[in-house]
């Protein structure tokens, strides 16, 4: 696996934790835009202005934008990002993980 591959898929993992983790709000992507207001931790922290963008942003993003250079920004950002500094919340939560073979 390419190591460009990997680095996105930490960028799904990390997505992932943070839907599971109900102490942290809801991760701001468009899936789940529509159900925001119905977490109490998201209403909380949306209420409290840390969002830093508009509630319709995804609603009303420019998809030619998003195409040509939102989407090869975020790329970049992701397969730049230090995953390593991370926590591993799996690794505390999975009994033996660092055991098993990764294949």
């Amino acid at each position: 696996m390419a190591d460009v591959h990997k680095v996105e898929l930490y960028a799904h993992w990390d997505e992932l934790q943070r839907y599971m983790d109900v102490s942290q709000p809801l991760p701001d992507v468009p899936a789940l835009e529509k159900y925001r207001h119905l977490d109490p931790t998201t209403t909380e922290y949306d209420a409290a202005g840390k969002r830093g963008r508009p509630a319709d942003y995804w609603a009303t993003l420019d998809l030619t934008w998003w195409e040509n250079e939102g989407y090869p920004a975020h790329l970049k950002a992701i397969r730049e990002f230090p995953w390593s500094t991370l926590e591993d919340r799996m690794e505390k939560s999975v009994p033996n993980l660092a055991e098993a073979a990764m294949v």
